[in-house]
């Protein structure tokens, strides 16, 4: 590869430093989203999120049970006085009130065992959004510089082309050599090649992007 090219290729590998101060700009990639969209998103609608919650309210619920009285439980039966005769002619009417009453050292066990567990949903959903909202991040930084890099390779293409075409009017015209014609031909097709070779890691990095929000992708 040409000096020139090797250099201008070895620019893009600089978008990753500055990449964490770009982002808190709140850059738009693809379809308008931002990164603050992105988590907002991913906050609202992720399936693991929206799991490690659900189990969290399970938890706490039970907890809630575990620490609560009792419910009252209510009985009821009649009893008749003698054959033939109806309940205002003597029989009675017996209703129940009752709750069951557990040991204070087996609620608090109970409140202990629940209350752990409650924790332990907590921290799980504490993790689960960290681990997604990383995802998330790496996968747009991903999609940023992919874009960046996509955008420069356009540009070297478009320009080698034209380089291209002045060499192949200086030769057709008997004012240079054919090796540099073929030289510049050579030039172009391999810009051109990384221009379409990073046209399909954005396309894959979009994918990344997708998935790690949470959407179906649809290859």
């Amino acid at each position: 590869m040409p000096d020139q090219l090797r250099t201008i290729y070895r620019l893009p590998s600089l978008a990753p430093v500055l990449l964490l101060g770009l982002l808190s700009t709140g850059i738009a990639i693809s379809q308008d989203i931002t990164l603050k969209d992105a988590f907002e998103s991913v906050n609202e609608n992720h399936p693991s999120i929206k799991h490690a919650r659900a189990q969290v309210r399970i938890a706490d619920g039970q907890k809630l049970t575990a620490i609560s009285p009792a419910p009252l439980s209510l009985s009821y039966f009649e009893e008749d006085i003698g054959s033939g005769y109806s309940i205002g002619d003597g029989g009675q009417r017996v209703y129940t009130v009752g709750q069951e009453f557990d040991i204070p050292l087996l609620i608090g066990a109970r409140g202990y065992l629940y209350g752990s567990l409650s924790d332990a949903a907590e921290q799980q959903e504490l993790y689960a959004e960290r681990r997604v909202r990383g995802n998330v991040l790496r996968a747009y930084a991903r999609l940023y510089a992919r874009q960046q890099q996509t955008v420069l390779y356009r540009a070297i293409a478009v320009n080698a082309n034209l380089m291209h075409k002045i060499a192949q009017k200086r030769y057709d015209a008997g004012a240079t050599k054919k090796l540099e014609a073929a030289q510049a031909r050579a030039r172009y097709a391999l810009a051109e090649q990384h221009h379409r070779a990073f046209i399909l890691d954005q396309a894959a990095a979009s994918q990344a992007l997708a998935a790690a929000m949470g959407k179906a992708c649809n290859r």
